[in-house]
């Protein structure tokens, strides 16, 4: 409805813009001695009926008053008086016949095809009806513009112009028509793809909900088998600490506290068999599912895109809102599931770097350029030290290079505006040392070990923040130790900063 009255509106506004145009002609043709004044008196009666009924049609749409019934009415009365102002201003001799086909352009624009052919039939029957009266005289002939010709008794003439009159009516009402048709069905192509892409989105929504709550059972069952491990060694230790103190009154049950403690150790290298075996198994789920969900988002981003540039037709600017937000979250969501395969990668070992002689310096750069922006927006300085002449490392350029961009953006993360990140880069020993310090929100001190852990998440009112699945740091962790280095963290408490250090040795 809020469309249809949009194009209401603009028939309104062009309607006042003909009523003016027409005005100024007529008010020319008077002293130029085109037409004398009682000659154009009809024309200024007809333009004021019909800026009356423009008035009170506007005046309905605007008290959002029902205008279909009225609509119709107003377009009949603009028919019939541009009509009768053609009888008036000579018939046959006016120029402005051509004028309805503007009213029946916009009513198939308005309403259909049926509609507009109506409308169209009527117009040029009204023609048709002038025509035959003035030249059967039936009605006097209105020489306005004082030609010496007789065309309205000229009956090849009359129909020469008749013929043109109903290809041009009828060609308006079916090109307005079928633009009218084209019009609604792209609107309602463009609805089910719509609904489509909110389908898909939901459903992903879904599958994550359902992986996450997979991966909730998995950590759960992990937890207690490293329980039960735990119990078991702790079991074992008691025992043995019992033996050492009774084995001189006790050497008759050596024996069999021996085959005891046998079947324990059986018992916990079963145990531990089950938890490596469980915990390979949960990173070939994630490998898989993670594949398997990132197959149906690249073509959904790029079915999104199309709808947003407005290939596959006129987009409003409600639609491009929800396209961009469902490629903002596809681009999201498909940034996890990366995630999630290259820590399966790393730790499986199916990911071989490709290892060559490089200078962290140029990285360094690189990535300090990349987030000078975001830097900038949040207020956060970042400065970089390198001591001394480090020696290039053997080390694969975009593990490293994805390694430091990972550590940067990660203090930027959980640093509030107007912090500072200090990068420093020197020799130690037979390796290369690299510090990112920052002035953020500071580690406790049982977290410096945790945070490098899959899926560990910070617990402070900052870190909720800003979510994600705590990836990251697992995958810095597993760079470097493909890379035979160190990484760790460095934190004096909550709100004194935090310094990631790692190590990597000269020679690969």
């Amino acid at each position: 409805m809020q469309g249809k009255l949009r194009d209401i509106k603009y028939y309104i506004l062009i309607k006042w813009v003909i009523i003016a145009i027409i005005a100024v002609f007529v008010g020319f043709e008077i002293p130029f001695g085109f037409l004398d004044f009682m000659s154009a008196l009809p024309n200024y009666i007809a333009l004021f009926v019909a800026a009356m009924l423009n008035l009170w049609f506007q005046s309905l749409v605007r008290r959002a008053k029902p205008v279909e019934a009225a609509l119709n009415i107003v377009i009949s009365f603009d028919l019939a008086i541009i009509l009768l102002a053609i009888y008036f201003n000579g018939g046959l001799d006016n120029t402005w016949l051509y004028l309805p086909v503007i009213v029946i352009f916009f009513i198939g624009y308005l309403f259909n095809l049926k509609t507009s052919l109506t409308y169209a039939g009527g117009a040029f029957l009204g023609v048709l009806g002038m025509f035959l009266l003035e030249y059967f005289r039936m009605i006097p002939h209105f020489n306005t513009y004082h030609l010496a010709g007789g065309y309205d008794q000229r009956l090849g003439f009359i129909i020469d112009h008749l013929i043109g009159i109903f290809i041009l009516y009828f060609v308006g009402a079916l090109s307005s028509g079928y633009l009218n048709r084209a019009m609604l069905d792209t609107s309602e192509k463009l609805d089910k793809s719509i609904i489509e892409s909110e389908a898909a989105r939901e459903e992903a929504e879904k599958t994550r909900r359902a992986f996450i709550n997979i991966m909730d059972d998995v950590e759960r069952a992990r937890q207690e088998l490293e329980k039960k491990v735990k119990e078991r060694t702790s079991e074992l230790e008691s025992i043995r600490a019992s033996l050492e103190q009774k084995v001189a009154e006790r050497t008759r049950d050596v024996e069999e506290s021996r085959k005891a403690i046998l079947h324990m150790l059986k018992d916990l290298k079963e145990d531990v068999t089950k938890l490596k075996e469980l915990d390979r198994m949960k990173n070939e789920f994630i490998s898989v599912v993670s594949h398997e969900l990132r197959t149906p988002l690249t073509p959904l981003m790029d079915y999104a895109s199309i709808l947003l540039e407005g290939i596959a037709g006129p987009t409003t600017d409600k639609q491009k809102e929800i396209y961009e937000s469902l490629i903002r979250l596809s681009k999201r969501e498909l940034n996890l599931i990366n995630s999630l395969l290259d820590i399966s990668r790393l730790e499986f070992g199916t990911f071989a770097p490709v290892k060559k002689e490089l200078q962290i310096a140029n990285i360094v750069n690189d990535s300090i350029n990349d987030v000078a922006k975001d830097a900038q927006k949040k207020q956060i300085t970042i400065s970089k030290e390198i001591v001394g002449d480090p020696p290039a490392v053997i080390a694969d350029e975009s593990l490293i290079s994805r390694l430091i961009a990972q550590l940067i953006n990660n203090a930027m993360k959980f640093t509030p505006a107007g912090g500072q990140i200090r990068l420093r880069y020197l020799t130690e020993g037979d390796n290369v040392r690299f510090e990112i310090k920052d002035t953020g929100v500071g580690l406790i001190r049982d977290n410096l070990e945790k945070i490098f852990e899959k899926f560990f998440q910070a617990d402070t009112s900052y870190a909720r923040q800003f979510g994600g699945m705590g990836l990251g740091l697992a995958i810095c962790r597993q760079i470097v130790l493909s890379h035979n280095g160190r990484i760790w963290a460095e934190s004096e408490g909550l709100g004194k900063g935090t310094t990631f250090v790692f190590t990597l040795p000269v020679k690969g």
